[in-house]
């Protein structure tokens, strides 16, 4: 199953699922938000029949979770930054910011086979993000990021990267 559309306005979601044929499938939840709801299924497969499913719904809508720490040390853990779920959003553009306020890295459908943040020789430190999705609706996630590249002067004397829980860039 993969999800098409996700209309978080009307909170509901649209899938499009191929076995034996086409099977179009939508779902509307009746709670306010969608982390709880009780969703009503409506189902089209490629003969016309319709039928209404009450599905009792426990899980997220896929939310968009960001990594916070890398350490791009070509180890194979963590070396790029990983955005969970961006792929189900596939209209979407990251910005990454040095703490001068100067764009250093930007990509339209990140995590859609381009290029991956970070780029070869980048500095150890914080940077803030943006991500912007276009989905029928606008949605701006921002926050901050550490890059780590040297382990040993890291836990040493932790310098590189102030607290990610306050702003570095007015620190």
């Amino acid at each position: 199953m993969r999800i098409k559309k996700n209309n978080q306005k009307s909170n509901s979601i649209i899938w499009y699922y191929f076995v034996l044929g086409i099977c179009f499938i939508s779902c509307s939840s009746d709670g306010p938000d969608n982390l709880r709801s009780t969703f009503k299924c409506c189902t089209e497969n490629i003969d016309g029949n319709v039928k209404n499913l009450p599905l009792q719904e426990n899980g997220e809508i896929a939310d968009v979770m960001v990594t916070n720490v890398i350490t791009p040390n070509g180890d194979g853990i963590n070396d790029y930054w990983l955005i969970q779920n961006l792929y189900l959003y596939p209209n979407n553009k990251v910005e990454i910011y040095n703490s001068l306020d100067q764009l250093i890295f930007s990509q339209e459908g990140y995590e859609s086979g381009g290029a991956y943040f970070p780029p070869d020789n980048i500095a150890q430190g914080s940077y803030r993000y943006k991500i912007v999705i276009e989905n029928e609706e606008t949605y701006l996630q921002q926050g901050y990021l550490c890059v780590v590249t040297e382990y040993t002067n890291y836990f040493k004397n932790n310098s590189g990267c102030v607290s990610l829980y306050l702003d570095p860039f007015l620190q």
